[in-house]
């Protein structure tokens, strides 16, 4: 029997499955609320704040299970930001389902 199409790329759900348990994290654990979506170029995914500061947020999503390596390449990512700010990084491993949520001090990393 033919496996069922999906309507979208399984990459695709898997990053908006991934973005709906960084949004419950970030909520519960950090005590965040994410505002709006990063423009291209700010190296993370999503603006949130506790509401005295802002944050940048990098969200990915893996099927595979090898999360840490994928994790310190988005810390990287995230703190390579133009605006030096400081910021929240999640990766999802939905084959394993382990979660990693850090938090990132980018401005000491930057020096």
């Amino acid at each position: 029997m033919p496996t069922p199409s999906l309507g979208v790329p399984e990459r695709v759900i898997t990053e908006w499955a991934a973005c709906g348990v960084a949004c419950m994290m970030v909520a519960l654990y950090a005590g965040l609320t994410v505002r709006e979506v990063a423009a291209d170029g700010d190296r993370f995914d999503y603006w949130v704040d506790d509401g005295r500061q802002e944050y940048g947020l990098e969200v990915s999503g893996s099927t595979g299970e090898e999360i840490e390596t994928r994790h310190r390449a988005k810390v990287r990512q995230l703190c390579n930001n133009p605006y030096g700010i400081d910021g929240y990084v999640v990766v999802v491993s939905f084959a394993t389902h382990h979660v990693i949520l850090s938090f990132n001090r980018c401005q000491e990393e930057r020096r």
